[in-house]
């Protein structure tokens, strides 16, 4: 009889296990199918489209992915490049680069191209991470529709969906929700030894690190605030605590090391790094901060959004919608605030409450403003610039940290609620009670209400990514492999159009300039994501700002000849490329026809290579 009762428990517990996993399965797909609306109509592995715009950071995200698997496939550094920024080349690990990322999408780049890989990351980005925090809501929420409420915040919140048009590093956060679940079963409920909690905490930092640095260090403010939080409410275990926390902060010490210790150094004091912070305070990034009305104000980002409001917060966070990830709606809100305070008894939930008043005061910035205005009143965030790492940090994207505290309060919150008012809810005795008093009901209800403001318009915009056919084709063999090539339009952000053209030929070339954090020669090497040098100004004048209204005169176009065929000597340049399109192409051409002699066409595409500089009259004092 007993071995009949095993086996039944054993069976009945199988069958939870199986229901488990189709549950969790079922859940992970809808976030994906969300994930794929999102683009709609636009695969998840589509090679000829980006979100928001073929230029700037979508170009340069997909070729971050392109780099690793092409240096790591021909024997180069994957964390830093020569092929861009001629001559002193680029440290990527200073840069967004998210190494773990281009290797995991290897496959697809090849197959495709980065492009491709950029697109689909984005997706599992935003499918990943919600499931990732459904499954850690799981264990403080036993009724899955509150984990399921929690996940999905986390996953399409506004800071998401803003950095969806954008930012695949900012977006790809499934390892936060493992970091939080592995320093709870560290410190706060021990579940295995410090020296395991230790090892794995370090681990995934790293990982997080290969993806992000910025939000990893984003992570382990709001972690160190939430154990600070708790050891100053339980004082008393708090001190038992100490010994573990120590031993397992050294070996994940260890562990980060071993995964993380190469590329850390290199954003350190790796080459090419530059001088001070790497996004200073006078980059406009670091301008983007919240406002005391963000949480209520949406944007034409949100579905429900009154025109004139939308308005309203469009204009907060220095007018940038893909950076101002803080609203949230007054119908949440107010649930979020009803639920901390009914359940205000609970740890997670006091934590959750202080971590996230903290992210949102200094997320504020260093001054603060209301409705857009600036008062001038100082915020705490003035003193983060002082702070080695976090002096790199922007004010506005704590709001992730906003709305990871939201998610779970959110989750945590309804949960207890539904458990709360099972006690109250009763039926008659052999009759089931009418179905919209049933708990679950009633709060499934009011969360569906409460986060309809923050349902996202959707698709996002997409835009194609032409690329010439001399760079997808055996035509751009006709470049020499490795050769330095002068390009115009020259890769100065926005127009990234080079390094586009650069990655779809298997980087057959490299080129002057791209958008990559770099130290400015001209600037005693603080750091710009626009490095021009080493061209001369009369150069510059030529491929970043030829005039639409002054055709150079004859001497004045001699002049610029002399001074290219001066520079592609000294810089070993073996190509120019221009693509002859718009008022600024045909003054280039004239200037390169007159140093090297007629082009070769291909399409829209003029080349010459190998470059056979004209005979030039001597130098006139004339302008050039």
């Amino acid at each position: 009889m007993a071995v009949a009762v095993d086996r039944v428990g054993a069976a009945a517990a199988r069958g939870r296990m199986s229901l488990g996993a189709a549950r969790t399965l079922a859940v992970f797909l809808l976030y994906l199918l969300i994930a794929c609306l999102t683009y709609w109509p636009h695969s998840p592995f589509d090679s000829t489209h980006l979100p928001t715009c073929a230029c700037t950071d979508p170009i340069q995200g997909s070729w971050f992915l392109s780099w690793p698997p092409f240096a790591l496939a021909h024997g180069h550094n994957p964390l830093f490049t020569s092929y861009l920024n001629v001559p002193r080349g680029a440290n990527l690990a200073v840069n967004t680069s998210s190494p773990l990322l281009a290797v995991l999408a290897w496959p697809v780049t090849a197959a495709f191209n980065g492009v491709a890989s950029f697109n689909l990351l984005l997706r599992l980005g935003l499918a990943l991470s919600a499931l990732a925090m459904y499954l850690v809501l799981r264990r403080y929420s036993p009724w899955w529709p509150a984990a399921f409420a929690g996940g999905l915040l986390f996953g399409f919140s506004p800071y998401m969906m803003g950095h969806a048009r954008f930012h695949m590093f900012l977006v790809f956060i499934p390892l936060v929700p493992v970091l939080i679940a592995l320093v709870d079963d560290w410190l706060v409920r021990p579940r295995r030894s410090a020296t395991r909690s230790g090892l794995l905490v370090g681990l995934v930092a790293a990982l997080q690190f290969l993806i992000s640095a910025e939000i990893l260090a984003l992570t382990a403010l709001f972690i160190a605030v939430g154990v600070v939080t708790l050891a100053l409410m339980r004082r008393a275990e708090a001190r038992s605590r100490i010994r573990p926390m120590m031993q397992g902060l050294g070996f994940a010490a260890i562990s980060f090391v071993l995964v993380a210790g190469y590329p850390t150094w290199m954003l350190l004091r790796g080459p090419q790094r530059p001088i001070g912070p790497l996004h200073p305070l006078t980059n406009n990034l670091n301008n983007y901060r919240g406002d005391l009305l963000s949480a209520v104000i949406p944007t034409r980002g949100q579905w429900l959004a009154p025109s004139a409001l939308a308005n309203r917060g469009n204009a907060l966070v220095n007018h940038q919608i893909i950076e101002n990830g803080f609203y949230l709606g007054l119908p949440l809100l107010l649930l979020l605030a009803f639920l901390a305070w009914r359940f205000r008894a609970l740890l997670l939930v006091r934590v959750c409450v202080v971590v996230s008043v903290a992210a949102f005061v200094l997320s504020l910035g260093t001054s603060l403003n209301i409705g857009g205005h600036d008062t001038g009143i100082p915020m705490p965030f003035a003193v983060v610039p002082h702070i080695p790492v976090l002096q790199n940090i922007a004010a506005a994207r704590l709001s992730f940290v906003i709305q990871t505290a939201a998610a779970i309060l959110l989750a945590v919150g309804l949960d207890r609620l539904r458990a709360a008012r099972a006690e109250r809810v009763t039926s008659p005795e052999g009759q089931e009670g009418a179905r919209w008093r049933q708990p679950q009901v009633v709060v499934a209800a009011v969360a569906i209400v409460a986060m309809l403001p923050v349902v996202p318009k959707l698709p996002l915009f997409e835009h194609a990514t032409p690329v010439p056919r001399f760079f997808t084709t055996d035509q751009v063999n006709v470049i020499p492999s490795g050769a330095v090539v002068m390009t115009y339009p020259f890769d100065r952000a926005p127009m990234n159009n080079p390094m586009l053209w650069q990655m779809e030929s298997g980087f057959r070339f490299k080129i002057f300039g791209g958008e990559v954090w770099v130290p400015d020669v001209r600037a005693g090497g603080r750091t710009t994501t626009r490095p021009l040098w080493p061209l001369p100004p009369p150069l510059l004048r030529l491929f970043i700002w030829p005039s639409p209204d002054q055709i150079p005169g004859h001497t004045a176009v001699e002049n610029k000849a002399r001074l290219l065929q001066a520079f592609c000597q000294r810089y070993h340049v073996r190509a120019i490329v221009v693509q002859d399109s718009g008022w600024r192409g045909h003054v280039v051409v004239r200037v390169v026809r007159r140093a090297f002699g007629s082009p070769r066409m291909y399409g829209a595409m003029r080349v010459w290579t190998p470059l056979r500089p004209e005979p030039l009259p001597p130098a006139t004092t004339a302008s050039p």
